[in-house]
């Protein structure tokens, strides 16, 4: 049986959406026309067509160029996969190669023989050491896997732009001049090279930065994709176009990738498909700063967007106050180009205070699909 306290708190948030959406008379324009463009969801078949890589589990991989500029204490890697098995070995993702004199792995992005993601750095007696997450990322989906090590040692895993699994401590890697490569680990047991680990599935857009990216970084990476200003960007393969065997990097550094052993068409090839990732299933770009974040009665609210594709619409809309899911469009503006944009309103002077608004910005992708950004928050006090 409920108690008296708990109905009147059950009663009070149930109020809220509607206490706001009379109070705000100003702000809260709810658009019946709009909300089923906005609510509908879109599969990756929605997106613009881009390419990945499929690797045959077998003997697949790709060959990074000069790998020894890659960052080696402090980095940020990851990339998007759909992983079709796992198993008696590990299976290389994005790897930092062991050195074919001293052994040293500087550290490899991995999938564990139990499908979780995992992170492997070898000490100077050459013994393997293994940090793990703890989500199943093997399991046929896409899915968005990063790994970054910061200077004091920790190490902190990411799948689909959350933490997964964070480790302080971690050995400090060891530098080495190894093949850097995707979808496999090249191992060198006492000087004998030998292909371990190959990765059975789809990989796109793999990168790394030469520094430990904050966890809102991460989550901007995977809801709008891979931006050189978010930090010192090593290596960007999106892996869209080839030149031959070869495929471009999209950083400063030119780490060209290679399929295979050389540049002739061999076993050792990926595929090169169409990508059913869903990098556009997120909008494309598109990010956005509430300021101020605390805000009362009359108050200016205002949100910066800025994007790397032209948007025809662009919205804010309240997604939830206090925790409770509400779906309100308050803001709408066109307009044409990229680049940077201000959407503002003023609060009502009769805003109730107290509460959190939790909002969205939602925009149009370049194949002209509405999707939605990250949600932040507005207190009103």
């Amino acid at each position: 049986m409920a108690t008296a306290a708990s109905t009147a708190s059950h009663r009070a948030r149930h109020e809220r959406p509607r206490l706001l959406a009379r109070a705000l008379p100003g702000l809260l324009a709810l658009c019946p026309a709009l909300l089923p463009a906005l609510a509908a969801p879109a599969s990756a078949q929605d997106c613009d067509p881009h390419m990945a890589l499929r690797f045959d589990g077998v003997d697949d991989f790709v060959e990074v160029v000069d790998p020894q500029t890659l960052p080696l204490e402090k980095f940020t890697v990851g990339a998007w996969i759909r992983a079709l098995s796992f198993g008696t070995e590990r299976r290389g993702i994005v790897t930092r190669g062991e050195d074919p004199v001293t052994d040293h792995l500087p550290w490899a992005l991995e999938i564990w023989i139990d499908g979780t993601l995992a992170v492997e750095i070898e000490d100077g007696l050459d013994n393997d050491l293994f940090w793990f997450g703890v989500t199943n990322v093997a399991d046929g989906e896409w899915h968005h896997v990063a790994a970054s090590r910061a200077g004091d040692g920790t190490l902190t895993l990411f799948v689909d732009g959350e933490v997964d699994a964070v480790h302080a401590a971690t050995l400090t890697p060891l530098d080495g001049t190894g093949a850097a490569r995707l979808g496999n680990l090249r191992l060198n047991a006492l000087g004998v090279p030998s292909e371990y680990g190959h990765f059975d599935g789809f990989l796109d857009e793999a990168f790394v930065y030469g520094e430990a990216l904050d966890p809102d970084l991460v989550k901007k990476i995977y809801l709008a994709g891979v931006d050189a200003g978010y930090g010192d960007l090593q290596l960007l393969l999106k892996l869209d176009e080839f030149h031959g065997q070869k495929c471009d990097d999209s950083s400063v550094n030119d780490h060209t990738g290679v399929l295979g052993f050389d540049t002739t068409i061999e076993a050792s090839d990926p595929l090169h498909v169409v990508s059913q990732a869903p990098i556009c299933d997120k909008v494309q770009k598109l990010w956005f700063n509430l300021e101020p974040p605390v805000a009362g009665p009359g108050d200016e609210v205002q949100a910066l967007t800025w994007g790397g594709a032209p948007f025809g619409l662009n919205a804010l809309v309240i997604t939830s106050i206090d925790g409770v899911p509400l779906f309100a469009v308050v803001l709408i503006d066109a307009f044409d180009g990229a680049g940077e944009h201000f959407l503002q309103a003023d609060l009502p002077s009769d805003a109730p205070t107290g509460l959190t608004l939790g909002i969205t910005a939602w925009g149009k992708t370049a194949s002209g699909k509405l999707k939605p950004s990250h949600e932040e928050f507005l207190v009103l006090q």
